[in-house]
């Protein structure tokens, strides 16, 4: 559904209930029902367990319909849209979260046909959220077909389905503009591969606005350490980027590296599960020793 006035569909309405008995996510903000926001927490909390839970749940939640969800939407073809790119989301964050650098060429080809499966709707029946998501994670997957065929075809299409996902982002209610700074981000990585000299400021604004998440410390532990894993992640890739093109000296660069370690300790929270900032710890490491 595209305005609050509209009856939420069994695709939205489950949600709110689904997102709370999921223990990870019960401090999360509430999502409203207006519109499908399943999608939401998927680039906070990325490759973690918990979101491969999460998706599960809602999983349940929409596999079949109501008679009045048809009867209300004329038919069965937007709801089967909707529907497929929530399974799609989910079959992508399988393959993520299993991080099986062997995840082989013919299960992402499974997933792009399962992605163009099913028509586009009319933009103007959808939430311009669904047409974000779609075409990112629509890009991801071509992004991923390029990095194991090297078919330059899969780039291009990355690039393209990422550049018309950007087009929503001015529609979309983006607050800590969340969604920009993931697009900002898989488009500076396409640059990169294309050996675009553009990677470089995409890089750095996606280092920028992701800053701007965790410079708002009133969230949760878990929800901190989930954006400040995000932010360290784009920092070090902007270094490496400049690494890789000469851009830093090898003293430099390793300087770049240890600055972040003790930039990192600022960020650190107390918390059970740091898997995640622990992997930067090591991210970090790895790179200081190579470099020293």
């Amino acid at each position: 559904s595209n305005t609050s006035q509209r009856r939420p569909s069994v695709l939205t309405f489950p949600i709110e209930r689904t997102l709370a008995n999921v223990p990870r996510f019960a401090a999360y903000p509430r999502i409203s029902p207006s519109s499908i926001s399943i999608n939401c927490p998927i680039p906070i909390f990325g490759s973690i367990p918990e979101t491969f839970a999460f998706m599960e749940a809602c999983k349940k939640q929409i596999e079949q319909y109501y008679r009045p969800d048809v009867r209300y939407y004329g038919g069965t073809s937007l709801l089967n849209f909707l529907r497929n790119v929530i399974f799609c989301v989910i079959e992508y964050t399988r393959i993520k979260t299993e991080k099986r650098s062997d995840a082989s060429i013919e299960e992402y080809e499974r997933l792009l046909h399962n992605f163009l499966s099913e028509p586009i709707p009319e933009e103007t029946a959808l939430n311009p959220l669904i047409l974000l998501v779609y075409f990112d994670f629509l890009g991801l997957t071509y992004l991923r077909l390029f990095d194991r065929s090297g078919d330059k075809a899969h780039l291009q299409s990355a690039l393209s389905c990422l550049e018309r996902a950007g087009g929503y982002i001015p529609r979309v209610d983006m607050g800590l503009r969340i969604w920009e700074g993931f697009l900002i981000f898989n488009l500076a990585r396409v640059y990169e591969r294309a050996g675009e000299p553009r990677a470089k400021a995409l890089f750095e604004r996606a280092v920028d606005l992701r800053k701007k998440w965790i410079d708002h410390s009133g969230y949760n532990v878990t929800v901190r350490n989930a954006l400040s894993y995000e932010y360290f992640v784009a920092k070090i890739k902007l270094v490496d980027y400049l690494g890789q093109t000469h851009e830093l000296e090898k003293d430099k660069l390793l300087r770049r590296y240890r600055d972040m370690e003790t930039e990192l300790k600022d960020y650190t929270d107390v918390d059970k599960k740091l898997v995640q900032l622990q992997n930067i710890w090591k991210m970090l490491r790895e790179r200081c020793e190579e470099t020293d």
